[in-house]
Parts: C-alpha cells; sequence; structure tokens
C-alpha cells in the first residue's frame, strides 16, 4: 500500500474501534482489539512526515491547528449531549506534541533546556489521547528508524513493558481475560508485521489526499457520537 491506501487501511480499523457503542459489547471488544494498531500506524506516519517535511515548523503546526480546530468542535458539540456521553477523542493534538518533541530531541542542542522541554511535552501529553504511549512510541520510533531490527526489539519491548504493567490489576479483577482486553494497548506491536503492508511511497498528491485525515477524522468521531445518542439504543 501506499501512504494514502495506508491511511485509508487504518481509517477503517479506526472507525470499527469507534463504532462500539453501536454494536453488542461482544463485537465491540473483539474490535477494539483488533484496532489496537491503529494509533501507533498513525504515529509511524507522523514520525515519517516528520522526517520528510521540507518545514517542520510548518507541519507541526498544522497537526496543532487541526487539534485545536476538533478540540473546540468537541467542546461545542458536548454542550448538547449528555454529561456522561461527549467527546473526548483527539489524536491530533497527540501527534502534535509528538511532532514537537520529536523536534526537540533532534534541533534542540541545550541539555538543559532539551530535557526540560522533553519532560514538559510528557506531562502535556498526560492531557491528550494516547497520553506518554503515543510519545514514547514516536520517540522511539524515531531513534531507530534507520534500524528496522532494533525497532521491531523496541516495539516488542514496549509491547512487554506494557503488559506487565497492566497484568496485575487485570489478575485484581473477576474477569482478568475480559480487562486485558479492555487494556489491549499491549498488543500494539501488531504495527510491525503490518508495516510490510506499506510500501513508504506517498501516492497520489492532492488537497483531498493531504488533508483527508484531518476532517475525516473528527467528522466520523461526531457523526457516531449523534448517532448513538439521539437514534440508536446500544444493542444487548
Amino acid at each position: 500500500m501506499n501512504r494514502f491506501q495506508f491511511k485509508l487501511f487504518l481509517a477503517f480499523f479506526m472507525v470499527l474501534d469507534h463504532i462500539q457503542p453501536l454494536v453488542p459489547d461482544t463485537v465491540g471488544l473483539v474490535f477494539h482489539v483488533v484496532s489496537r494498531f491503529v494509533a501507533v500506524g498513525f504515529a509511524y506516519l507522523a514520525v515519517e512526515g516528520f522526517f520528510y517535511t521540507r518545514d517542520v515548523k510548518r507541519y507541526t503546526i498544522r497537526l496543532g491547528a487541526f487539534g485545536l480546530a476538533m478540540a473546540l468542535g468537541n467542546f461545542i458539540l458536548n454542550l448538547w449531549l449528555p454529561k456522561d456521553g461527549g467527546i473526548h477523542n483527539n489524536i491530533l493534538l497527540s501527534l502534535a506534541l509528538g511532532t514537537m518533541l520529536l523536534w526537540v530531541f533532534r534541533d534542540m542542542k541545550k541539555p538543559m533546556y532539551r530535557t526540560l522541554s522533553i519532560l514538559g511535552l510528557f506531562f502535556l501529553s498526560f492531557f491528550t489521547e494516547g497520553g506518554p504511549f503515543i510519545l514514547a512510541f514516536m520517540l522511539g520510533t524515531y531513534i531507530f528508524w534507520n534500524d528496522r531490527r532494533k525497532m521491531g526489539i523496541f516495539y516488542l519491548v514496549f509491547s512487554l513493558v506494557l503488559f506487565g504493567l497492566t497484568l496485575p490489576y487485570a489478575l485484581e479483577t473477576k474477569h482478568p481475560i475480559r480487562t486485558l482486553g479492555e487494556s489491549p494497548e499491549f498488543i500494539f506491536c501488531i504495527i510491525f508485521p503490518i508495516l510490510k503492508l506499506y510500501n513508504g511511497k506517498p501516492g497520489p498528491k492532492t488537497p483531498f489526499t493531504q488533508y483527508f485525515f484531518y476532517i475525516f477524522y473528527p467528522l466520523h468521531l461526531w457523526i457516531i457520537k449523534c448517532i448513538e445518542i439521539f437514534f440508536i439504543s446500544k444493542p444487548s
């Protein structure tokens, strides 16, 4: 797949994950598990964009601007939604923080300022979707970009660490397997073999292919949430 086709592939599984409220619980849980590679897939593409863009500042600002626009859209829509049914997803802000992190890591020369800036960005990430996990993934991907073997090892070790952090909590619940299924971020490493399907070529270059994800991402979430709240009772 070229880059645009890969984005469509990721978007399909992203929709599967987000339609959980519209399908039976068991089906929604399966969709949630099998789509765990989506966020890191887009994060991987953001790292790739960081490497190949001619203007990192403009690229980062674009991500941040669309993220802030989505945050504003979420806020306005949440004014009409029930208090317990608001929209809080916004991976665009997470990706913007991630590219800022890479920018600081690569270009900020003074060690103290660089360390403080990195810590500050990780702190801010606690308030965004995916949190520090997305930033750590992007930083590791950047560091091992030119060595796919080390990148794969990093993904595997990172996954095992996440599993180790999740397992004790799961074992304390009545249904540990289901709990692991509800918090399956540790299986994100499946993105590594999936990347074999991606040829790294940009594909068609049009305004539609460039801005597709920026528009589709918030729009599909808003539509699904409105359907859930106003039109459909969740199947039992």
